[in-house]
């Protein structure tokens, strides 16, 4: 059963419903005319107090156009010729691998923003971070980063282009979810108070308290972002004078090919072992 079908029995309208299992349930339609999977239809049912409905054909959901991104768990030796041209080719993609394994192997935590979720390279990126980084590690996103997206793929007036490509990474970081590749952390209580008393999303305030208190926790991370104000103050805390710490806090930005490249000259990055290889 689809959205259309299932609009008819609940007299709701599709865009309503679109909205409401964004905001309910967590869970992106970007069709109509696709099947909705068992757990989402019965969800939907419960919702509305629908007690049956007649010749439901169960059709799961298709995985989606990001499987179709080359996400398989071993290159083929064309992809393995391909990676060593490139390699060659880009410098960059080939130092962002070995950067990611060490990491990975020294136990980094991995966080990412939600301009560089947005950003073109980021599918190229989490193809790279999938292949390279332990099954055991995962791409942590900020609850507040989530509702972020949740409002730009509601926003009526944004354009029409990054309301879809909200919605596609906001499908794909729930995919990758139940893969546990991605993990969402925080919740409601990360919203913080402005000027007039409200609370608010506030990602890059709250992104930063995370580094702060994890490298307070001698906890290293790598923070992933395209900002260049969190960029300086998240690199900055490794001089902090007030904390020391042996865990280091590292800042990159998704360039092309998904290369994580420094955003910055201004703070530098710490220095690794195998930036001295």
């Amino acid at each position: 059963m689809n959205l259309i079908e299932f609009s008819k029995i609940s007299n709701q309208s599709i865009d309503n419903l679109k909205e409401l299992l964004m905001i309910q349930f967590n869970r992106i339609v970007l069709s109509e005319y696709v099947g909705l999977d068992e757990k989402v239809l019965h969800e939907l049912m419960d919702y509305f107090g629908i007690n049956q409905i007649d010749s439901v054909s169960h059709t799961d959901l298709p995985e989606g156009d990001f499987e179709k991104q080359g996400f398989s768990s071993e290159p083929t030796d064309e992809e393995q010729c391909f990676r060593e041209l490139s390699d060659i080719l880009h410098p960059e993609i080939k130092y962002t691998r070995k950067l990611l394994e060490y990491c990975s192997e020294h136990n980094y935590l991995f966080f990412i923003d939600t301009c560089s979720l947005l950003n073109q390279y980021f599918y190229d990126f989490f193809n790279m971070f999938d292949k390279t980084v332990q099954s055991n590690s995962s791409l942590y996103i900020p609850y507040v980063v989530l509702e972020e997206l949740k409002k730009i793929c509601i926003d009526k007036k944004k354009d029409d282009e990054v309301v879809e490509k909200a919605r596609r990474i906001f499908d794909f970081i729930l995919q990758k979810c139940q893969q546990n590749r991605i993990k969402i952390i925080g919740d409601e209580e990360d919203k913080r108070t402005n000027e007039r008393g409200e609370k608010v999303v506030h990602a890059d305030r709250v992104m930063l308290e995370k580094l702060i208190y994890f490298r307070n926790d001698s906890q290293s991370c790598m923070l992933i972002t395209q900002d260049y104000g969190l960029t300086v103050d998240a690199l900055q805390q490794n001089e902090s004078h007030s904390s020391k710490s042996s865990a280091l806090v590292l800042v990159k930005k998704i360039g092309k090919g998904g290369a994580l490249l420094d955003n910055t000259d201004d703070v530098k990055n710490p220095k690794l072992p195998i930036d001295h290889a």
